[in-house]
This record gives C-alpha cells, sequence and structure tokens, in this order.
C-alpha cells in the first residue's frame, strides 16, 4: 500500500506521469514554475528525480509539484 503524503501537506501536490516515451523531460532537479489549472494560476516548486526526504525506491524516479496560489 503506498501512502499518499502530499495529501497531508499544507501545500497541494501534483505527481506528474508521463507515459509517452517521446516527451522530453527537463533534466533532473529543482525548478520554480507556474501553474494554471481550473483558471487559477499559482506558483511552485518542481522537482524531478528521485526524493531525497521519501526515499522507497532510490531507482525511481518522479516528477511532482507542490504548489500555492498567487
Amino acid at each position: 500500500m503506498e501512502c499518499n503524503l502530499g495529501a497531508k501537506s499544507v501545500f497541494p501536490t501534483a505527481n506528474i506521469v508521463t507515459s509517452d516515451r517521446h516527451k522530453l523531460v527537463p533534466a533532473d532537479g529543482v525548478y520554480a514554475v507556474l501553474v494554471n489549472t481550473g483558471g487559477k494560476v499559482y506558483q511552485g516548486m518542481l522537482n524531478i528525480g528521485i526524493r531525497p526526504t521519501i526515499n522507497y525506491n532510490a531507482d525511481h524516479k518522479t516528477i511532482e509539484v507542490k504548489y500555492f496560489r498567487l
């Protein structure tokens, strides 16, 4: 069973899954981003790579955004 710790966070988290092997994904790292969803714009922090603070599987790369309203 996998626990969604993002649901317990103060800031919402969006986990992004891309199944298209032709889609280009930026290099591993942390990025400042703007998220446009539901007609609203949010500032956020995007992490691509392993989750160093919650490292259940070091070989599993994730793409996730933590965001908050402007």
